[in-house]
């Protein structure tokens, strides 16, 4: 039977976790209609070991090997080698429900299909407050719409099935280098040679709660590469100034918010670094644009009025003084 769908496994230094993974694939209800493409990018620690056991078990599943490269070029290289007529991925240490290729293909007709996720420590519902289920068409691609997708429950490529001829035929491929925010500026390329949308509002993709490779440094150039990128992307739509202000404020919000994580978790020399170094970029003139002045309590009315006059040391301290309140409060 010929091969439907090509998963996409980038494998580094994951043998704690791999075995689940894979064998969440081998598991799936149409797994003869399925390939997995394990991409070992240079572990050491016996994952690359097991890859081979894999493929040399299963005339379905191959390994890969290339030099370490990043998580980017390791999913290019499985698109180069993938034989299905759809796409899909999987990171390493998670896992995909039994049903997730049966339930996904049955939807294929559509440019893009995307399910929810389900965290075994938030059991809980993340996109399915987003989309409803039901199928999008571009003309339904509108406003709205463009507000949801720039929400981070929607970035990641792992709970999305891809039509392999619209990556081809479109160059669409994960940027190397980029080390977070690579799976946005995949989905969104692949999204603007969408005609049709699918959301399935079941969690047919599990997050392991113990995964790690979520934490993010240097988050001031994290939210500033998506915000030059998104305020790009939707400058050709009929309501980019809508969009332009809505990728503002997200930027600007969430740029505060790691003000406030670095400075809670870094050393007193670091965040004072840090804060300046933001406020000598372009954040503080987007800031001032922005008026953001929407304050909760206190706490917020003294932090914005300190970025506002570009006081670092007085971010800094402000924030330090809160953490230790907050401290003993609790004690």
């Amino acid at each position: 039977m010929s091969c439907k769908v090509s998963v996409i496994i980038p494998v580094y230094n994951c043998i704690k976790f791999l075995d689940k993974a894979v064998k969440s694939v081998i598991a799936q209800t149409d797994f003869e209609l399925l390939e997995l493409i394990l991409v070992d990018d240079g572990s050491s620690d016996g994952s690359s070991e097991l890859c081979d056991k894999f493929s040399n078990h299963y005339s379905n599943i191959s390994a890969l090997h290339q030099k370490n490269s990043g998580v980017s070029v390791a999913r290019n290289n499985g698109i180069e080698r993938a034989k299905g007529e759809y796409i899909a991925f999987l990171d390493s240490d998670d896992e995909y429900a039994p049903d997730f290729v049966h339930e996904m293909l049955a939807e294929s007709e559509y440019d893009l299909v995307c399910c929810d996720y389900f965290n075994k420590s938030k059991d809980e519902k993340h996109l399915g407050t987003i989309f409803e289920n039901k199928a999008y068409f571009r003309k339904n691609f509108d406003l709205d719409f463009c507000k949801n997708i720039i929400r981070e429950e929607f970035y990641s490529c792992w709970n999305k099935l891809y039509k392999k001829e619209i990556i081809i035929k479109n160059n669409i491929r994960f940027i190397p280098g980029v080390k977070y925010g690579e799976d946005m500026e995949f989905v969104f390329e692949y999204l603007r040679h969408c005609d049709s949308f699918r959301f399935i509002d079941r969690p047919l993709y599990h997050i392991n709660p113990d995964n790690t490779t979520s934490v993010v440094k240097n988050g001031f150039d994290v939210q500033h590469s998506i915000y030059v990128f998104q305020n790009e992307y939707f400058s050709s739509t009929a309501f980019k100034d809508e969009m332009s202000e809505e990728v503002l404020n997200k930027y600007i919000f969430k740029t505060t918010c790691t003000i406030n994580s670095e400075i809670t978790y870094g050393t007193f020399v670091n965040s004072y670094k840090y804060v300046k170094r933001v406020l000598a970029s372009d954040f503080y003139e987007l800031y001032m644009k922005a008026n953001y002045s929407d304050f909760k309590c206190f706490y917020d009315r003294v932090f914005f009025t300190l970025l506002k006059k570009r006081m670092a040391l007085g971010v800094v301290i402000w924030r330090k003084l809160f953490d230790l309140r907050s401290r003993f409060s609790h004690d």
